[in-house]
């Protein structure tokens, strides 16, 4: 998806925690809600391009699942936001649209 990056256990400590927030998406491959929520992602990481305050990414959850326990993810999708410089994440709890999104993003 353009602007958002494919987060791993390989590469999620040099992207999150850093100078930029980040707005992370847990998902399973097979999840309906995931598939569903896919065209907003991406809407979204299409609007943060060139932002340079925040990250858009999503992990796998499922093929990452250090990651899913690492954050106590229980249920997908889940989305987290990072504050800049940040591993302790706050649970986004906002609507499911892109303009959802980037209202809440605005905000922080």
């Amino acid at each position: 998806l353009e602007g958002v990056i494919d987060l791993t256990a390989e590469n999620f400590d040099s992207h999150v925690g850093k100078e930029k927030a980040a707005l992370v998406e847990f998902y399973a491959p097979w999840c309906g809600h995931c598939k569903r929520l896919v065209p907003e992602w991406e809407r979204l990481g299409q609007a943060a391009l060139g932002n340079g305050r925040v990250i858009i990414g999503k992990i796998d959850a499922d093929t990452h699942a250090e990651l899913g326990n690492r954050f106590g993810i229980q249920s997908y999708p889940t989305i987290k936001y990072f504050s800049a410089d940040s591993t302790e994440p706050e649970d986004y709890e906002g609507g499911r649209k892109a303009e959802d999104f980037i209202n809440f993003l605005n905000e922080e």
